[in-house]
């Protein structure tokens, strides 16, 4: 359901703004998965290697190294992917930028330990608000969509944003109702 708002948002059906710090986030979460493989290959590498050294299962790990190098080279080509697909996102949509003013609240929210109560969360939800309070087109609905139902579901954050006029839903599905409702 979620590529489904992305194709509304592509047939300009709809608007999205995602903040540019979600992206930073992905983007971060994403590179660290594939470094970690990468060094899991590099280690499984180095293994057979050694193991080549006893002359009966030299041809074997020959083999096996050629295919962990062609592995490796897949890896770094998901890398360049992920930063094609993001991109691809970003010109579909409007990303919301991370400025001084939304650094600032963040921090106050993380430390007044209101919730959100990560602090990536915090600086997300405060891009969102100072973008919310300063946009000038009349959008309605206006919908926070999040799949992070542990994080945003508390009361504070929906009195928040219903000040703002704005509903916050954690379904797609439900998303893509209202949206079509």
């Amino acid at each position: 359901m979620a590529s489904y708002l992305l194709d509304l948002a592509d047939t300009k059906e709809i608007e999205i703004a995602v903040p540019r710090y979600s992206f930073y986030e992905a983007d971060g979460s994403l590179n660290r998965k594939l470094i970690k493989r990468a060094e899991k290959i590099d280690d499984a590498l180095s293994l057979l290697g050694q193991i080549s050294q006893s002359g009966h299962s030299a041809d074997l790990c020959k083999r096996g190294r050629e295919i962990l190098k062609e592995l490796k080279k897949l890896t770094l080509s998901d890398r360049a992917e992920i930063k094609r697909v993001l991109d691809a996102i970003k010109a579909m949509i409007q990303v919301i930028p991370y400025v001084s003013d939304a650094s600032a609240r963040a921090e106050m929210i993380f430390e007044s330990s209101r919730p959100p109560f990560k602090g990536g969360d915090c600086r997300i939800y405060a891009s969102i608000l100072v973008f919310l309070e300063h946009i000038e087109k009349e959008y309605n609905p206006i919908i926070f969509y999040t799949e992070d139902k542990e994080d945003f579901d508390h009361p504070e954050i929906h009195v928040e944003l219903e000040k703002l006029s704005v509903e916050i839903m954690f379904d797609s599905g439900a998303c893509v109702e209202r949206i079509k409702g």
